[in-house]
């Protein structure tokens, strides 16, 4: 692994190596990933510091939404669990 500042739990780290860190933002860090298996590139973000203000919380939480709302839609992230 490279020095990211995401450590991923054992669950995806098992399953995604970390190839560099793409940025940092109001409520944690972005790095790009490649699935061991499939070797598919994605975007990981660690949600660090959404309990730090109400309104980060409120705004990681609105994200969410929106993207939930366009799940399925070509040009837009997924969300995976």
């Amino acid at each position: 692994m490279s020095a990211s500042k995401i450590r991923l739990p054992p669950s995806l780290d098992e399953s995604y190596r970390i190839v560099r860190d793409i940025g940092q933002g109001a409520y944690g860090f972005v790095c790009q990933a490649e699935h061991r298996e499939s070797k598919q590139m994605v975007a990981i973000k660690k949600v660090t510091r959404v309990s730090e203000k109400e309104i980060l919380a409120k705004r990681c939480l609105r994200e969410i939404k929106v993207l939930r709302h366009f799940e399925g839609h070509d040009n837009s992230a997924k969300i995976k669990s």
